[in-house]
């Protein structure tokens, strides 16, 4: 796979010592293209520090063109699919809803 395109956005420092959560989750995923989401935050003062948005390509090694994912690959990453509120701003960090317990859970 090749990343393709990589929005990050810093909203917050954090400081050495600080308790942080990382969520991620697939926001997209088609035959051959998947968008992830990643959220970094500062566990004790629930405040998001960054956000992520990552396209990534699956890329045949052999011939370096981009190819379909295997269908397996699709499904479970379909399953961790988040959903983004239609009237989301572009930068998707307060919009995103939990489909599945899954998707966000924290170990605490």
């Amino acid at each position: 796979m090749a990343a393709v395109q990589q929005e990050t956005s810093y909203r917050r420092e954090l400081f050495a010592g600080d308790l942080i959560t990382i969520r991620s989750g697939s926001l997209e995923i088609r035959d051959k293209v998947v968008r992830f989401y990643h959220e970094m935050l500062n566990s004790e003062r629930c405040e998001v520090a960054a956000v992520s948005t990552i396209t990534g390509v699956q890329v045949d090694s052999t011939t370096h063109k981009s190819c379909a994912f295997p269908s397996d690959i699709l499904e479970r990453g379909r399953g961790l699919m988040v959903h983004v509120a239609s009237d989301a701003p572009l930068s998707v960090e307060r919009a995103i809803v939990d489909r599945g317990a899954h998707a966000f859970n924290h170990h605490d």
